[in-house]
């Protein structure tokens, strides 16, 4: 309902008034399942507009921490405790929503809003747990980072398609906030702690900016490693089929496949249901020669290398990762990554689009060797080049606990 300068927000026996540009608090819904259940849900509304039509955008709706229909923590009663002590929550697994960002639903300031919030909650639960003195390993994960740098990355390198310089000029840089706010938070988290207790922090990857997106399969049909039905080899049917995961694409006839930013399967006999690679020297043999042909691959508007570096599945992935690992995987150069229908088992047209997407930073099949993330310690380490694999057996180390054999990464204590 229309009211003057925002909207009014009716949900069951509950009524708010929103101005527009504004967020509602957090609301509760009920869905009935049956006449003597219900589950109950939780969300937030923002106003867009109230002229010329009322244009409102309402957050997924989460599982209300307090009635829980499915365990959103553990032990279950933890989410209630931290709604009771912290205050209201969003128990989504993805909370950023940059879907809506990348639809052109939610702008990018009030998105920013909502990273902002969601880091102000978790710094709140943070410092709650950090008090109750009751802990020996506490561990607490931001992920707001990373969302910001997926979707404002196009605010910093100004050669993306998406660069916007008169958004950059009225708002200024919001990954560079997001970050200061990132710093204020390790910053209380340090005035807290005692001598005696170690701090770490740290991050599991770098960035690149994500400018264009190579299409893996275009590339591997047009090469003949990929065959269509009723489609000469080496070729693409007219018109390139929008839908996913390999249409029309022939089994029988086809050597390799790609799913995700930077995988590539061989269609294995004995593994995949209509395999026709062996096992043994032919395995090697194909993978040998994808590899030369891609690492050959070059951006024919800048003459970049496209993938800087391909490893072997069996070589980067150990133990149990081992059983899903791709045969290889693509480490992509700055600026370079699996198109968007890559992901999903699709096509394109052409073997590179330009990535007219909001998310315009990544690091999933960037070259691992260029995309380090960064750790410090309020210790002097034992190591000069800590490493991520480091942390699981350098905290058993420090509560009197040996690593188990065969576990990677050492103690740096």
């Amino acid at each position: 309902e229309r009211i003057k300068g925002g909207v009014r927000i009716t949900v069951d026996d509950q009524r708010w008034d929103v101005p527009v540009g504004q967020w509602s608090p957090w609301i509760a819904f009920r869905f009935p399942v049956t006449s003597l259940w219900s589950i109950r849900g939780v969300g937030r509304f923002l106003v867009l507009e109230d002229q010329p039509e009322i244009r409102v955008y309402l957050t997924p709706i989460s599982t209300d921490p307090t009635r829980q229909f499915i365990p959103v923590s553990n032990p279950e009663n933890f989410a209630a405790q931290i709604h009771q002590n912290v205050g209201d929550f969003s128990t989504v697994g993805w909370v950023h929503d940059t879907s809506a960002v990348d639809a052109g639903i939610l702008p990018d300031d009030h998105f920013l809003h909502q990273v902002l919030d969601t880091m102000e909650f978790r710094e709140r639960l943070l410092l709650w747990q950090l008090e109750q003195n009751d802990w020996d390993l506490l561990m607490s994960v931001f992920t707001a980072t990373d969302r910001a740098a997926h979707m404002f990355y196009r605010y910093l390198d100004s050669g993306h398609p998406r660069h916007d310089p008169e958004a950059l000029a009225r708002w200024g840089q919001p990954l560079k906030k997001v970050y200061q706010r990132m710093d204020v938070v390790v910053g209380k988290i340090m005035e807290r702690i005692d001598d005696q207790t170690k701090l770490i922090v740290m991050s599991d990857h770098g960035f690149h900016n994500f400018r264009r997106g190579f299409h893996l399969n275009t590339w591997l049909a047009q090469h003949g490693y990929l065959t269509f039905r009723g489609v000469p080899e080496g070729s693409l049917p007219d018109p390139i089929p929008e839908d996913s995961f390999f249409p029309n694409v022939d089994w029988r006839k086809t050597k390799a496949y790609a799913l995700g930013t930077g995988a590539i399967y061989l269609n294995l006999k004995g593994r995949e249901q209509w395999g026709t690679v062996s096992r043994g020297e032919n395995v090697q043999q194909v993978l040998s020669d994808i590899r030369k042909r891609l690492l050959d691959v070059k951006d024919p508007i800048t003459g970049t290398q496209v993938i800087r570096e391909i490893y072997l599945g069996s070589d980067v992935f150990k133990g149990q990762a081992q059983r899903n690992a791709p045969d290889l995987q693509l480490g992509y150069s700055d600026g370079y990554r699996g198109s968007v229908k890559t992901l999903l088992g699709g096509f394109g047209k052409d073997i590179l689009e330009d990535n007219q997407d909001a998310w315009s930073g990544d690091h999933s099949a960037s070259d691992v060797a260029d995309t380090s993330g960064m750790f410090f310690a309020n210790w002097q380490l034992e190591s000069a080049s800590p490493s991520i694999v480091d942390l699981a057996p350098t905290i058993l180390t420090m509560f009197g606990i040996a690593p188990p054999a065969g576990i990677a990464g050492v103690n740096i204590a």
